[in-house]
């Protein structure tokens, strides 16, 4: 485990990095695809055991007074716990209920009904215009000048 493509090339006799990269890419094309819910699953956990590890590092970082190591953990952890919340699809919206709505008008127009509207609104703003307090006009300012000629 981690050995360069040009390690891997000298040590298994290949004449160049690039046979390694093709080799690799021929076998990866026969294997058949990753189960996604398999994948998901073990991911889910590896994102939960490094959090974890995180975490006591957070709790010695903490311990021992290291401010920015403490902040750098704090920040991984939740860049982790992000991803697992994507992972495992709590970012996904609550699937909201069909709703079907259903209106029967008979005997009325569009006009006749955006007629009772307007007619609605315009009783409403008067009573509200009968229950609010005069505003009276705002008084000129005195202004006070004396001409001086030159």
């Amino acid at each position: 485990m981690g050995h360069t493509y040009r390690q891997i090339a000298e040590q298994l006799g290949f004449k160049s990095h690039a046979s390694v990269i093709n080799a690799v890419k021929r076998y990866l094309a026969t294997q058949p695809p990753e189960d996604v819910a398999v994948m998901r699953a073990y991911t889910a956990g590896s994102y939960r055991i490094v959090t974890a590890r995180l975490h006591r590092l957070l709790a010695k970082a903490e311990t021992d007074g290291d401010r920015p190591a403490a902040a750098t953990l704090a920040r991984a952890i939740a860049d982790i716990e992000d991803k697992h919340a994507k992972l495992t699809g709590q970012y996904v919206p609550e699937a909201k209920p069909d709703v079907e709505v259903t209106v029967n008008v008979t005997g009325l127009t569009p006009a006749a009904v955006v007629g009772e509207a307007e007619t609605n609104l315009l009783a409403i703003a008067k009573a509200r215009r009968a229950n609010m307090p005069a505003i009276a006009p705002p008084t000129p300012a005195v202004i006070d000048a004396e001409v001086v000629e030159a």
